[in-house]
């Protein structure tokens, strides 16, 4: 059994990239369950568009990879810093660096399935097998006449995933009344709209052709046309159509099997063109969908004018219409949601865990980079990541082999290719050590422009496992790489104990 206490960080406010620093006290005297506390991060959009237009926005965090700018970025991305400690005890752990060795370890420790469905708790959405975009910025309404909206997006980001510690039951009637400090990345966050028009931010999805729900090839058309973009077929809309007095009736060439396959909502901005007709902007205000038929109809904002007053429009198409823009993102407050076991067992006297220290080097570019390093005496895996120099999260060096020597002893026979069977072995090695099982070996981020993850941007990390000894050890790590290391990070799994 569990109570729930939110518990207000003390700085309040707005957070911003300058203001980014958050504390909260943990009272003295409740069993705080870690593995299921979080911090809730509150989030919302300002579009900048007038009331009443809704266009599919999200968050996105730019230059996580070397010129990669569309990452699939999990909440853990917001997390710079974090200390932990308790009055009685004093430190318990102080991580540098926590969303470069989170973002890049987490691809091994979960499948394509569980990184998809880390979704609704991270920064952005992400195009789905349909070829659809979502937002978790945006409630969309694609059916009748209510007007999508947008929403506020709570981003949670567990304290296990923060923490080593994270996975325990804390006493705080024990170790005292505690404070945990984070230092948050709120770099480099901009809005990021898809599905817009397609020689803006839509990225090309207007002009697919899709042979979905439509067995008659000569009724093909893009997705959403109202006739087609080439020379298939010919959308035509009637005089009465265009001229009804609730606004212009648009039936959609292409069937849609559900509404789940639509890419139309209600406040959707979008842009018609065609023949005999004035090209406009409009406002879809109502959709109809008929199960039976599958067919769309969209209502829109306005008549369209026909140009010769008589005739029917014929090849009309459209496409979606880009934000305004100007809009920007608030993160208007930090919370710790904490989890209080109240099932009566008691808290254990002493827990043990792990937790990282780390070093962070920097080069000059060098393909053939040398270092010796000393380690912890508790420490029992080492975690190597390599971001290139325009990247800010992402492991991304183009590594082409590596060696790794432990008290001036070679841990493998040869060197290690990157991406290699031997590479994986040394992964796996560390994970198991951890009492963790490799699950994903694609060494890929999820981009929210596309929906798969093979082929994507490249995320790989270097581990190797180390002895517990009574003084510290000797770490000598040898990198080759085609561009060139500019920075390394170093991270050292030690063991503590509370």
């Amino acid at each position: 059994m569990n109570s729930i206490t939110k518990i207000n960080s003390v700085q309040g406010g707005v957070l911003t990239s300058t203001q980014n620093l958050v504390d909260f006290r943990i009272p003295e005297g409740m069993k705080l369950d870690m593995s299921k506390s979080y911090i809730n991060v509150n989030t919302e959009i300002n579009s900048g568009d007038p009331a009443g237009k809704i266009h599919l926005l999200n968050l996105i965090k730019n230059g996580m990879g070397n010129n990669f700018n569309h990452a699939n970025a999990p909440a853990i991305t917001l997390v710079k810093n974090a200390s932990l400690n308790f009055d009685n005890v004093g430190m318990v752990e102080d991580i540098r660096d926590v969303n470069i060795l989170k973002c890049n370890s987490r691809n091994y420790e979960m499948d394509v399935d569980q990184l998809r469905s880390e979704d609704f708790k991270g920064l952005n959405g992400r195009k789905d097998e349909t070829g659809l975009f979502g937002s978790p910025y945006v409630d969309f309404i694609k059916e009748g006449d209510t007007l999508s909206k947008y929403k506020q997006h709570d981003i949670r980001i567990p304290l296990s995933e923060i923490f080593g510690l994270g996975e325990s039951v804390v006493d705080t009637g024990r170790v005292g009344s505690g404070n945990l400090h984070l230092e948050l990345d709120l770099n480099n966050l901009v809005l990021y709209e898809r599905q817009g028009a397609d020689a803006g931010a839509g990225f090309g999805y207007w002009a697919l052709t899709d042979l979905r729900s439509q067995v008659d090839p000569a009724n093909l058309s893009s997705n959403g046309s109202v006739g087609t973009r080439t020379n298939a077929t010919t959308g035509e809309v009637s005089l009465a159509d265009a001229t009804n007095a609730g606004g212009a009736l648009l039936t959609m060439t292409r069937l849609y099997d559900s509404l789940e396959e639509s890419p139309f909502f209600n406040g959707m901005e979008i842009s018609v063109s065609g023949n005999n007709m004035t090209n406009a902007d409009f406002t879809v205000v109502n959709i109809l969908y008929t199960p039976a038929t599958k067919a769309i109809q969209l209502t829109l904002d306005n008549v369209i004018t026909i140009t010769d007053g008589t005739n029917p429009a014929t090849g009309v198409s459209l496409t979606g219409k880009n934000s305004a823009g100007g809009g920007s993102v608030s993160f208007n407050s930090a919370q710790l949601v904490a989890y209080e076991d109240t099932s009566g067992t008691p808290a254990p006297d002493k827990i043990e865990y792990k937790t990282f220290t780390s070093e962070v080097d920097s080069s000059n570019a060098m393909t053939s980079y040398s270092r010796l390093y000393f380690v912890e005496p508790e420490c029992s895996n080492v975690l190597i990541m390599t971001p290139l120099a325009g990247s800010s999260i992402l492991s991304d060096l183009d590594v082409v082999n590596y060696r790794i020597r432990v008290n001036g002893e070679e841990t493998t026979n040869r060197p290690v290719p990157a991406q290699h069977p031997l590479h994986y072995d040394r992964i796996n090695r560390v994970l198991l050590n951890q009492d963790k099982t490799l699950k994903n070996i694609q060494e890929r981020v999820f981009d929210v422009n596309g929906a798969g993850i093979s082929g994507s941007h490249l995320s790989a990390m270097i581990g190797e496992t180390v002895p517990l000894t009574n003084s510290q050890k000797q770490f000598e790590v040898e990198i080759n790489s085609t561009t060139g290391l500019t920075k390394i990070y170093l991270y050292k799994e030690v063991q503590r104990e509370l």
